[in-house]
């Protein structure tokens, strides 16, 4: 193990001694949210699931990434193909809600980030330095969100112009890895920049076949991150962000050598977007762009090499105004998403006897999506309120043939506010995801398109209680979500070649916790997790569709000079044979003066080698493979925090 202590390179994870503040210098209310109403809400006034992750919960947690952050806080379920979120071909990281995925949208300032061919997010290259805070909801949020919202929302805020600061960070550690943030703001303007590298990650995905068997190792991987924002004039903020990746993989059939390739991967994606506010009336325009290349080199003589590029847009607009009429309140909107793919594929097929041939495949589609909703809500007395609410969608293919897709998606809640420090809440909703490019067109590998593919709906319904008391805070909910027209692959004989068809129901019941309890000042308990049953159903065979339970604990401890912070992760009963997953986390930092802070940390505590974090080890099954975590990974370095007023 090498360890690089200390490079000094400004960055934004250091904004503890700002945490407890927002842009105007006020008491930041840590139980005040905005993506589950779209507007500003107190939790104890919200119903549904709701947890916001604010900057100090960052620093407290410690994580790079957005998905770092998000994995460590817990109460959700994670695929990842490769450790860190890693891409691995097309396949990167992605969230599911109470032991679902695919279900989830994910936002960037309340608008959605999902690529247009498999609803990838690549969340892994955002750095939670650029990040004011992040909000997940749990359940259908359709109404509200439109396509994907169909089982959770995870909406990420960009930091914007705000009090005058310079601040940054620079770490480095285990496998030669560096991570180094920096970041400077003020009134008008806020830039950043992050960087992220480690050296190659041998045998971590291994491929347990008699005939073929093969491991498979990540090469060395640099993200690169740069992020502007203005505010020109007080209603009016323009952002902008750059991610990069270059990284690679490389797949060593061991007993059979010539069969071996490595792939090399560059990713980018630039995002744009705007926001106008002025009273009740937000509009946002954006345009997210993304760019994946893959270029693979075969070890068989004389075998061509081939590619894989796609250059995949979204650009839309988002408009929403409320207004009050006595006890009565009026929120009203729509959205307009237009979506491009622009990919080339290039396989390879043949042999060194018989020779080689490469076939092309170019994916050229576009389409429309927009909406129009509308949600009321009536106090009925000081302590009871309904909501309802309804949005219209429709999506307009490119292909004349193609028939146009419409849903109505309805939702209705209902609020009691005990108390000053409780209420209870219903929530009925209901959700659908539009099928991606690649669940239609899809036209390669043994694939074939399917354009009638009709979306994925089913409803939610959850129950809860909340309770913010001086020093206890929690959320505690009963949900049953069940869902219907499930998209999957499934081979057709007639055309010798796998297709994806809606013919799958998954539902999930069960029961779901949040609660942050402050013994004292200085030290407190997080806990996140939940217990459910979820199933999915192909063929008329049902199966588990994720970890029955997932639960993360962490006790932290801030003492001003001091603190730190251990919490693990723990994912029980998984889906298809996994073992059960155990993670251990720690996060330390000393002050050695008011704006430095020396920074510890630690991952997989325990230095377990044999956590699968993904695969398939489903007994009998002829495919059974797994992704390894690497180990002890240990950090060390600085932050530094100026103020400059």
């Amino acid at each position: 193990m090498s360890m690089l202590i200390g490079v000094f390179i400004f960055g934004a994870q250091g904004w503890a001694a700002e945490n407890a503040q927002n842009k105007n210098g006020e008491a930041q209310l840590p139980d005040v949210s905005v993506t589950a109403n779209r507007i500003e809400k107190e939790q104890l006034d919200t119903a549904a699931f709701v947890d916001v992750i604010d900057k100090a919960d960052m620093e407290r947690l410690g994580g790079f990434s957005a998905y770092e952050i998000l994995k460590r806080n817990g109460g959700l379920n994670f695929t990842s193909h490769m450790p860190f979120g890693l891409h691995m071909g097309d396949m990167s990281s992605s969230i599911g809600f109470r032991g679902l995925k695919n279900g989830e949208l994910v936002l960037l300032n309340g608008l959605s980030v999902m690529d247009p061919s498999y609803g990838y997010y690549d969340i892994d290259m955002i750095p939670a330095t650029f990040l004011e805070r992040i909000e997940v909801v749990d359940g259908a949020a359709s109404t509200l969100y439109g396509s994907q919202a169909m089982t959770g929302v995870i909406n990420m805020q960009l930091v914007s112009p705000g009090p005058q600061m310079i601040a940054g960070e620079a770490l480095g550690g285990s496998h030669s890895s560096f991570r180094g943030s920096g970041v400077y703001r003020n009134e008008y303007f806020v830039a950043g920049v992050a960087y992220n590298r480690a050296d190659k990650l041998t045998d971590l995905r291994k491929y347990y076949s008699a005939n073929a068997p093969y491991n498979t190792s990540v090469l060395a991987h640099d993200k690169a991150a740069a992020m502007f924002g203005v505010q020109p004039w007080k209603p009016l903020t323009i952002n902008y962000m750059f991610n990069y990746l270059k990284s690679g993989w490389n797949r060593n059939y061991y007993m059979s050598p010539t069969s071996s390739y490595e792939v090399d991967e560059k990713s980018y994606r630039h995002y744009i977007l705007a926001t106008y506010k002025k009273g009740n009336f937000k509009a946002s325009p954006y345009f997210f762009y993304n760019n994946f290349k893959k270029d693979y080199t075969y070890a068989a003589t004389g075998k061509p090499n081939q590619f894989s590029e796609k250059k995949n847009f979204t650009t839309g607009f988002d408009v929403q105004n409320h207004n009050q009429f006595g006890n009565f309140r009026l929120l009203y909107g729509a959205t307009y998403m237009y979506e491009k793919q622009d990919e080339d594929n290039e396989s390879v097929s043949g042999s060194s006897s018989k020779g080689y041939s490469i076939s092309h495949t170019i994916l050229d589609n576009h389409r429309s999506q927009g909406s129009l909703f509308a949600q009321g809500e009536y106090n009925v007395t000081q302590k009871l309120s309904f909501t309802a609410g309804a949005r219209l969608a429709a999506v307009w293919p490119d292909q004349a043939e193609n028939d146009d897709m419409y849903e109505v998606v309805p939702q209705i809640q209902e609020l009691y506010r005990v108390n000053q420090n409780n209420s209870i809440y219903a929530n009925v909703g209901r959700g659908f995801k539009a099928p991606t490019f690649g669940h239609l067109y899809i036209d390669r590998d043994r694939y074939a398109p399917n354009p009638d593919l009709e979306p994925e709906h089913g409803w939610t319904y959850e129950v809860g209680w909340k309770t913010e008391q001086n020093r206890v805070s929690a959320t505690v909910a009963a949900f049953y979500m069940d869902f219907d027209d499930k998209l999957s692959s499934k081979w057709q004989p007639d055309l010798q070649a796998y297709q994806y068809v809606n013919m799958d129901k998954f539902s999930s019941v069960g029961v779901q916790v949040k609660t942050r309890l402050n013994f004292t000042d200085s030290l407190s308990l997080h806990l996140n997790g939940y217990a459910a049953d979820p199933k999915e159903e192909s063929g008329g065979v049902e199966s588990q569709a994720g970890a029955k339970y997932q639960i993360s604990p962490g006790l932290f401890y801030d003492g001003g000079l001091f603190s730190a912070g251990v919490y693990a992760e723990f994912a029980v009963d998984r889906e298809r044979g996994l073992p059960d997953y155990t993670n251990v986390h720690l996060n330390a930092g000393y002050m050695i003066t008011k704006w430095m802070k020396i920074k510890l940390q630690v991952d997989n505590l325990l230095d377990d080698k044999d956590q699968v974090i993904y695969g398939n080890m489903t007994p009998g099954n002829p495919t059974i493979y797994a992704t390894y975590d690497p180990g002890l990974w240990i950090m060390g370095g600085v932050e530094i925090y100026f103020d400059l007023i």
